[in-house]
C-alpha cells in the first residue's frame, strides 16, 4: 500500500484530514456564536482550503468519496432510526407524514419536470434531482427554530418532517436507481426485478434487526454495542449487495426496528416483561450516547471533503438559473403540500411562513448526490447543483427566519428574540 503512494501524496492525505478535523472544530466555534448553519460554514471553509488557495490538492481525495458517502449514509440511517420514536410521535407522526410525502411528491414532480423538458437531462436523472433537493436537514433547521421562538407543535412538526425524509429519501433513491441502473433490462421485468431486490433487503432488514438486538441482550458488553452495531450494519449493506438486494434499504429497515424495538415489544409481547423492555431501552440508549459524537464527525468530515473537491469549472449561468427554479418550485411544493395537509389538521395555516420557506438542504441530499457515482452511474451535473443548492437553501432560510423573527413573529415572541 505505501509503495502505491509517494511521499508526497501520503502527506497530502494527512494534511487533508488533519485540515477537516480543525476546520470543523472552527464551525463548531463559529456556529455557536453566530448560529450561521454548520453545513455552509464547513462547505465554504472546504472550499478556500482547496479549489480556492490550493493548499490541499483535491485530487489526493477524490478516491475516498465513494467510502465515505456510504459511510455517512449508514449513519445517516442508524441516526433516523435511533431519533425517530414512531409510537411516541404517533399523533405529530400522521400529520407531518403526510406532509413530507406530498412535499417529495411535488418537489419531485415540479423539478423533474422542470430539469427535464427545459434544462435536457434525462427523465430518471431529472427526477432523482427534484427527490434530492425535497428533504429538509434536521440540524440547520432545528438550530433556526431554537433561536426563532417558534411554538412547540410548529417545532416538532418540523422535527419529524427532518427525520421522515430521510428515509423517504434515502429509500426513494435507490429504487431510482435501481431503475437508473436497469437499463438493460426489458419493461416486463425491470419491475420484478426492482420488487425482488426491496423485498429481499427489508426481509434481510428485518431477520437481522432482531438477531442482533437479542444478541446485545445475551452479551451485555455496553461498551462495544455501538462499535458492533456499525459492524453489523457494514456486514448487512455488503451481503445484501452481495445477494442482489438493496443494501440501503436493508440499512434503513434495520436502523428503524433497532431505534423503536423496546416499544414495539411492549406493545406486542403477548407478555409484557418489565425488566427486559427497560433492558431494551438501555441498549439503544448507550448506541445513542456514542453515535452523536460518531455522526457529528463524519457529517463535519463529509461537508468539509465535498468542499475541497467541488469542481468550481462547471458553474455556468445554466446551471445559476436551474437554481433559482428549483428554489421557487420547492418552496411552492411546500406551500401546495400545507394547503393539502390544513384539510386535515385546520390551525396548520397559522404558521404559513414558517412551514413553507423552512428549507434548509444538508447531510443527506449531499451525501445521496454522491451515491450514484458509488454505482458507476454517471449523472453529469448532479453533485454540483446539489452542493450549490445546500449553499442556498441554508442561505435563503437564514434570511426568512431573520424576517420572520423581526417582523412576522406574534408580538410577544418577538420581544423575547
Amino acid at each position: 500500500m505505501w509503495a502505491y503512494y509517494s511521499r508526497v501524496m501520503v502527506a497530502e492525505i494527512f494534511m487533508a484530514i488533519g485540515a477537516i478535523i480543525v476546520i470543523g472544530f472552527v464551525g463548531r466555534l463559529t456556529y455557536n456564536n453566530t448560529k450561521i448553519p454548520e453545513p455552509v460554514i464547513m462547505i465554504f471553509l472546504g472550499l478556500l482550503i482547496g479549489p480556492v488557495l490550493g493548499i490541499v490538492d483535491p485530487k489526493s481525495l477524490m478516491p475516498a468519496v465513494p467510502f465515505v458517502s456510504v459511510l455517512a449514509l449508514v449513519l445517516v440511517m442508524l441516526d433516523a432510526g435511533l431519533s425517530l420514536n414512531v409510537f411516541k410521535l404517533f399523533k405529530e407522526f400522521k400529520t407531518a407524514l403526510l406532509f413530507t410525502f406530498l412535499v417529495a411528491f411535488f418537489s419531485t414532480f415540479f423539478i423533474g419536470a422542470m430539469v427535464h423538458l427545459f434544462f435536457g437531462w434525462q427523465l430518471l436523472h431529472a427526477l432523482l434531482l427534484g427527490l434530492i433537493a425535497s428533504g429538509t436537514t434536521t440540524v440547520s433547521a432545528m438550530a433556526l427554530l431554537n433561536i426563532m421562538k417558534i411554538k412547540d407543535s410548529v417545532k416538532n412538526l418540523i422535527f419529524l418532517e427532518t427525520v421522515i425524509n430521510d428515509f423517504v429519501l434515502v429509500s426513494g433513491t435507490s429504487i431510482l436507481l435501481l431503475l437508473i441502473g436497469g437499463g438493460a433490462l426489458s419493461e416486463s421485468n425491470i419491475f420484478p426485478e426492482l420488487a425482488s431486490n426491496v423485498t429481499t433487503a427489508i426481509f434481510l432488514g428485518v431477520i437481522s434487526s432482531y438477531i442482533w438486538i437479542h444478541v446485545l441482550k445475551k452479551v451485555k458488553i455496553k461498551k462495544f454495542n455501538y462499535i458492533a452495531s456499525i459492524g453489523v450494519l457494514f456486514l448487512l449493506y455488503g451481503l445484501t449487495e452481495a445477494v442482489s438486494g438493496d443494501g440501503i434499504i436493508a440499512v434503513l429497515i434495520f436502523s428503524l426496528i433497532i431505534g423503536n424495538y423496546p416499544d414495539m415489544h411492549k406493545r406486542f409481547s403477548r407478555k409484557e416483561k418489565r425488566l427486559e423492555i427497560d433492558e431494551e431501552k438501555q441498549i439503544v440508549k448507550t448506541i445513542q450516547l456514542i453515535h452523536g459524537n460518531i455522526s457529528f464527525a463524519v457529517m463535519i468530515f463529509f461537508f468539509v471533503l465535498i468542499g475541497m473537491v467541488f469542481d468550481a469549472s462547471n458553474l455556468s449561468f445554466t446551471i445559476a438559473i436551474l437554481l433559482i427554479i428549483s428554489l421557487l418550485l420547492i418552496l411552492l411544493s411546500r406551500f401546495l403540500s400545507l394547503r393539502i395537509t390544513s384539510l386535515i389538521k385546520k390551525n396548520i395555516e397559522k404558521d404559513t411562513f414558517v412551514l413553507v420557506t423552512m428549507i434548509p438542504r444538508g447531510f443527506v441530499a449531499t451525501v445521496l448526490a454522491f451515491v450514484p457515482s458509488t454505482q458507476n452511474i454517471e449523472i453529469p451535473m448532479l453533485t454540483e447543483a446539489v452542493l450549490l443548492l445546500v449553499l442556498f437553501t441554508n442561505l435563503f432560510t437564514v434570511g426568512s427566519s431573520c424576517i420572520y423573527s423581526k417582523y412576522l413573529a406574534p408580538k410577544h415572541r418577538r420581544k423575547k428574540n
